[in-house]
């Protein structure tokens, strides 16, 4: 028997990669985002936002904390997107054939967006006098409006 046939054959699936990307996270925190890539460019934008919303240094620290927090997971959001994305025109499809089900990273993909969406519900983003909708508007506008009148 010669060495190379009894060497194992190199796997033919990739890994995304999100729990070392989350081992990064717990140990160097916001710096383990890559600003080079499309996905962290977008996550520390979208930080610099939230912070110039709620005040920039003026912010409390839980605040800062929180809006740090919710810009990692919006970047890991981007990076699993980004994985599912590429599984699904690798596979051909996004469910899994042979089992009839989507892939684990599927739920890592949800997890991490419920986590986001309420830090922002907590930070109050989304409510901003520019991203009502437009009902919205015109009813505040209507009581403003209305309170203007009856002074």
């Amino acid at each position: 028997m010669n060495a190379a046939s009894t060497q194992k054959a190199r796997r033919q699936y990739r890994t995304h990669g999100h729990f070392q990307r989350v081992k990064a996270l717990r140990y160097r925190g916001v710096k383990a985002i890559n600003g080079r890539t499309r996905a962290g460019r977008e996550a520390k934008r979208w930080g610099t936002w939230a912070m110039a919303q709620k005040g920039n240094g003026s912010a409390p620290l839980h605040t800062r904390q929180e809006i740090e927090l919710a810009t990692l997971d919006l970047w890991l959001l981007l990076e699993l997107g980004s994985a599912i994305v590429e599984d699904a025109r690798k596979r051909g499809a996004v469910l899994n054939q042979r089992r009839k089900e989507l892939p684990r990273v599927h739920d890592q993909y949800n997890q991490v967006s419920i986590r986001f969406s309420k830090r922002c519900e907590a930070l109050e983003l989304d409510r901003g006098p520019g991203e009502l909708d437009l009902a919205r508007r015109l009813q505040l506008e209507a009581m403003q409006k209305q309170s203007g009148a009856a002074k």
